[in-house]
């Protein structure tokens, strides 16, 4: 009889593909260089930040290690990468050394998603009112 999985199981498969994919189209991104489809559709059509906006510059800064300016464009970028480094890491080890039930694995909470989308809301909020200031 299959051992069932549980939902920390296929978060757990379900961020390594989507890493992996990630790396995969900043490879691309690196090769071809930065396209021209980059634009938000939503400022460009009402001239207001949408919560995305930034996460692009946001993730290039943190990829060259310029956190400062990481922060500057899209706080929410920085708190993903190290919430998703602490999973990833902890889960992997679990997994390697058998023991899933440990009190150091950082287990899939939902919390953790609402605290994103907080910080993401929160910056596009902070971001259209200095606009209008």
């Amino acid at each position: 009889m299959k051992k069932q999985q549980s939902l920390n199981d296929y978060v757990y498969i379900s961020v390594i593909i989507t890493i992996s994919i990630m790396i995969v189209f900043y490879i691309i991104y690196l090769v071809i260089g930065k396209p021209d489809i980059f634009h938000c559709l939503i400022y460009d059509k009402f001239g207001i930040y949408c919560p995305g906006c930034g996460c692009t510059r946001a993730l290039t800064y943190l990829f060259q290690g310029d956190i400062l300016k990481s922060l500057y464009y899209n706080p929410t970028v920085l708190y993903t990468v190290i919430v998703l480094i602490i999973y990833i890491s902890t889960t992997t080890m679990a997994k390697l050394s058998k023991k899933n039930d440990s009190k150091y694995v950082l287990k899939y909470k939902p919390v953790l998603i609402y605290i994103g989308i907080f910080i993401l809301i929160g910056t596009c909020i902070v971001k259209n009112l200095l606009k209008l200031i």
